[in-house]
């Protein structure tokens, strides 16, 4: 579990209101899930997607369908206390297997990604990219994110009531 994050219940904010990126690089399309050491996320491949080309989107493109996974749950779990969103950097990607080639244009696909360790600025997930019940993609992605503000940080390790 991670510290202090919560289980939060639907609905949830749209994408681009949990991520520190502008369009065209918010490239989820609906957050399914967020708790306390996982999230889950969606996304339609489209033929005008980012990265696409007429035969679908590379599947070295899981890496950052895992990282706005993770920028997902973190992003969310600020939200819900009442903490500004920070952004950061993959900083390794220490494991990925890609067990297939591309993501054809009309696949759903659903990100989910599971904290490993981690808190405060250094962080390390496990995470899946699937069509169906068929892995496309599985490994593990190193976060660095940006030091959140003090107070920001002690509402986020102690669960703080959103309210509070």
């Amino acid at each position: 579990m991670t510290p202090g994050f919560v289980d939060i219940p639907p609905p949830y904010p749209p994408v681009a209101d949990v991520l520190p990126h502008e369009p065209p690089m918010v490239l989820l399309d609906t957050i399914l899930r967020v708790s306390k050491d996982t999230a889950t996320a969606a996304v339609t491949i489209r033929p005008d997607a980012v990265f696409a080309d007429r035969r679908g989107v590379p599947a070295v493109v899981a890496v950052e369908y895992l990282a706005q996974a993770v920028g997902v749950m973190l992003g969310t779990q600020a939200r819900f206390v009442g903490a500004k969103v920070t952004g950061g950097y993959v900083v390794g990607v220490p494991r990925l297997a890609l067990h297939t080639e591309r993501f054809s244009v009309g696949d759903r696909l659903t990100v989910t990604v599971r904290h490993v360790w981690g808190e405060a600025e250094l962080w390390k997930f496990h995470g899946t990219v699937a069509r169906g019940e068929t892995c496309l993609a599985e490994g593990d992605v190193s976060i660095l994110r940006f030091a959140p503000d003090p107070a920001d940080l002690a509402r986020l390790t102690n669960g703080a009531d959103p309210g509070t």
